[in-house]
């Protein structure tokens, strides 16, 4: 697979936050396969606000995807057409995904994904925005990221590493899906202590 992946790793330098969130994100979605068989909880749907007021707060799952250099997508686009079964496939994919995937959160851009229909309020609330906040808070951990909006073409990596994640465990994901990207202005976003 040949995807187009232009250079969205804006952070270069080692940033302390960024580092620590992703840990913390890679540990939570451990937890998730393993004890939840991947039934996504609170820590990884953020509570979205618009950072002008313009739209009420909503959640939304989110996929935190590896850069590039460490791709599984073509591993994951195996696994969903070695079978016509969903079972197999989600049994498959959390066996793939409990073992070594999350275990080291270097692997991983900090852009976050999320699809959403083309049609709804929400993608719509999202497309009319060019920033947002995303609000996360598990295990007494809570952070305010303030993130920039970019939809994905089809053709991008993000969109085909999201839409190959989600449809291991939903079967029925259109493929006419749009995917979101919300990158971290790590500068101004925070770990909220307290």
């Amino acid at each position: 697979m040949t995807y187009f992946f232009p250079n969205r790793e804006n952070t270069s330098r080692k940033v302390p936050l960024r580092e620590e969130f992703l840990k913390w994100q890679c540990r939570l979605r451990q937890i998730i396969v393993r004890e939840n068989h991947g039934k996504p909880d609170r820590s990884i749907m953020p509570v979205i606000h618009s950072d002008t007021s313009t739209w009420e707060p909503f959640q939304v799952i989110t996929v935190l995807c590896r850069s590039l250099q460490h791709s599984v997508t073509p591993e994951m686009h195996h696994m969903v057409k070695s079978t016509n079964d969903p079972f197999q496939v989600r049994d498959k994919a959390i066996r793939f995904f409990s073992e070594r995937y999350y275990q080291q959160f270097d692997q991983f851009s900090d852009t976050l994904t999320a699809t959403f229909e083309e049609n709804s309020v929400r993608y719509g609330d999202l497309m009319q925005s060019k920033t947002c906040v995303l609000r996360f808070e598990a295990f007494n951990k809570r952070y305010a990221l303030t993130c920039k909006l970019e939809e994905f073409p089809v053709s991008d990596y993000f969109w085909q590493a999201t839409y190959w994640h989600n449809l291991l465990f939903n079967p029925n994901l259109s493929p006419a899906i749009k995917v979101l990207g919300f990158t971290p202005d790590w500068e101004r976003s925070s770990e909220i202590k307290g």
